[in-house]
């Protein structure tokens, strides 16, 4: 369970023969807006001041399509402000202004968020194979139409490559083949049960809750599931 990169990463220096090999990024949109008056809550229902104040889900026949998270910027530590802003983070214990709450960032995440990444053997970078299409994205117009009643909102920003961590979907190719092969199944071909892959990296895709924990525990019933079959 090394993450999708460091797996990929391992892979690439245990089999000589993989080429290339390709993970997806579930990465949000974030839009920044003002919120109108009080309608929406920004304090959780346990009193607690979390950052992540308030979490928006748009469920369709019993499948979330749509997943929103709202940040109290006042809750958070000034630090993580001047990361984002890529300035050295020297005031840890500090609190940002309460006076940022103005601005209220919310990311969204739907099915159409993904980017796609290639990585080359020998390479240090990944390179963009495919990127969202925001025009075509439903639910998030949807969205937008929605919170602009709610909230004022200044900017949409699309994700921005490299800026996710929620990676899944790991495919390896060898050279000279013409498709690529999921990792749990590479593994399954070559390494006869002795290799097993338990991170998000073999599974194909992610919902719009981007649970970490989910992740992980899906993951690890398919390494159960493959240790409880005959050999």
């Amino acid at each position: 369970a090394a993450g999708v990169v460091g797996t990929l990463n391992l892979v690439f220096a245990s089999c000589g023969k993989v080429g290339s090999a390709t993970f997806d990024d579930h990465a949000p949109s974030m839009l920044y807006t003002t919120l109108r008056g009080r309608t929406l809550p920004t304090t959780r229902a346990d009193g607690e001041k979390h950052f992540n104040a308030l979490a928006i889900e748009r469920i369709v026949n019993d499948g979330v399509t749509l997943f929103a998270s709202l940040y109290r910027l006042g809750h958070a530590p000034l630090s993580l402000l001047l990361a984002m802003l890529k300035l050295p983070t020297f005031s840890r214990g500090y609190k940002i202004p309460s006076l940022m709450n103005i601005i209220t960032p919310i990311q969204v995440w739907t099915h159409a968020t993904q980017m796609r990444y290639r990585l080359e053997r020998g390479s240090a970078t990944a390179f963009m194979e495919q990127a969202p299409d925001g025009a075509t994205d439903t639910e998030m117009l949807a969205f937008l139409t929605w919170i602009k009643q709610h909230a004022h909102v200044w900017k949409v920003a699309a994700p921005a490559p490299g800026g996710g961590f929620h990676f899944c979907a790991a495919r390896v190719r060898e050279a000279g083949w013409q498709e690529e092969l999921p990792l749990d199944e590479y593994f399954a071909q070559t390494q006869h049960g002795r290799v097993v892959a338990v991170d998000a990296s073999v599974l194909p895709e992610l919902g719009c809750r981007p649970s970490a924990l989910t992740m992980m525990a899906n993951s690890r019933r398919i390494a159960q599931r493959l240790e409880a079959l005959p050999n």
